[in-house]
């Protein structure tokens, strides 16, 4: 982030509308900070984001909701 650049929150809205349109995490390649250039204008680290949202996606798609692992 910097001062010209995107706010936290704006990063993350589009990395949110990333996953909502694309369903996956395919394609969002991280460097070894966990950050990504895939999405223009994140800058932030979504390592920790990806790790959660590909467990909800995994319980989203099992029977019980509970094959997170």
């Amino acid at each position: 982030m910097t001062e010209e650049g995107l706010t936290w929150a704006e990063q993350a809205a589009l990395l949110t509308d990333y996953v909502i349109k694309s369903q996956t995490l395919s394609g969002l390649d991280m460097n070894a900070e966990g950050k990504t250039d895939t999405i223009a204008g994140v800058s932030i680290s979504i390592d920790g984001f990806a790790d959660l949202t590909e467990r909800a996606l995994r319980a989203a798609g099992s029977i019980d909701g509970e094959s997170v692992e």
